[in-house]
């Protein structure tokens, strides 16, 4: 029979209860078309392994765990009355587990920070920066947007601007020891995650071959941040994500890269992403913090002197004391290795 809306929890398996028109909504989402759930057709006796053939795709067994495990916790908990518990019933995800620790990896001989606009390095990063280079590492830049837009002033045209950051970037890169800069040059502002910028970042990444990968949070934060997140720095955090697995690692993704331009496949160890909700890993940046406020002030078409120097401070102590720590930034670490 078609599934109706009294039957959204009569599949059963290991005593634990699927949501079944959210979860066709999720399988829909692995599918190349939309899955709407009216086309199936469920009987109530249908166990689990009946509903991965009808979907397509395979179901993951759910047992006593309850439909976490199924879900990775997207949609919630049934309880035993049949309702769900959706996430935000369990309060914030401040008061989740918190992630697996990490550290940086070592050694690290190679860095590429790849960013949206002239400034974003800096000011997500540049304290860290300054601290690998004067490691030792060597640190590349890749810039996807010519930072075109970033002004309110009405009578600045958009290709002056864009040579003024181009210009304040290499003048802050030198503070921090950075050694070449690539501007994609895609338009400020109408950034998308598409497959030319994923081929572009892609080909940094089989060039310079970097151990560590430095990007932006793709993902929009909704934690009452006044910055909820620039289309830009979404699409290129999402884009070299993207970039680092799978399609710098393997000949077959942009195989013109490997054929034509003679760029081997690279795997990237590390990746760190800025301005992120919940971070993993901390890097006491006593050291280097003024190297990185001096490459912020560079900016000098973007910042306030006066107040920008207070912020970046504070932010820097806010997020080190309770890691016991001065002075500190903070990344969501994923580790590739």
């Amino acid at each position: 029979m078609v599934l109706q809306q009294q039957q959204r929890h009569l599949v059963r398996r290991g005593g634990e209860r699927l949501d079944l028109l959210e979860d066709v909504e999720a399988v829909g989402l692995l599918l190349d078309q939309s899955l709407e759930p009216s086309r199936l057709s469920l009987d109530a006796s249908q166990a689990g392994d009946e509903l991965a053939l009808v979907a397509g795709v395979r179901v993951a067994e759910v047992s006593g765990g309850g439909v976490d495990r199924h879900t990775a916790g997207q949609y919630g908990h049934a309880r035993p009355d049949g309702s769900i518990e959706r996430r935000g019933d369990r309060g914030s995800m401040r008061h989740m587990s918190p992630l697996e620790r990490h550290e940086l990896i070592s050694p690290v001989e190679r860095v590429l920070v790849v960013i949206s606009h002239p400034d974003d390095g800096e000011f997500g990063a540049g304290p860290t920066i300054a601290h690998l280079s004067r490691a030792g590492a060597r640190v590349d830049y890749v810039v996807t947007t010519d930072g075109s837009k970033g002004t309110d002033d009405p009578d600045v045209r958009p290709e002056e601007l864009a040579a003024t950051r181009m210009a304040e970037q290499r003048a802050a890169a030198d503070i921090l020891g950075v050694s070449e800069i690539v501007h994609l040059g895609y338009p400020d502002g109408y950034l998308e995650p598409t497959l030319d910028l994923r081929r572009d970042i892609t080909r940094q990444i089989r060039r310079f071959r970097p151990d560590l990968v430095i990007t932006q949070n793709p993902q929009r934060r909704l934690d009452h941040n006044p910055f909820i997140g620039h289309p830009d720095h979404l699409a290129t955090g999402e884009a070299t994500l993207a970039s680092v697995y799978p399609a710098a690692r393997d000949h077959l993704n942009f195989p013109e890269l490997w054929r034509d331009e003679k760029l081997e496949p690279w795997k990237v160890r590390q990746v760190l992403l800025t301005g992120v909700e919940e971070p993993n890993l901390w890097i006491d940046v006593a050291d280097t913090f003024d190297a990185g406020l001096r490459s912020i002030l560079a900016h000098v078409s973007q910042v306030d002197p006066p107040t920008v120097e207070e912020r970046m401070r504070e932010r820097a102590r806010i997020v080190g004391e309770p890691q016991g720590i001065g002075l500190a930034q903070a990344f969501l670490s994923i580790i590739l290795e």
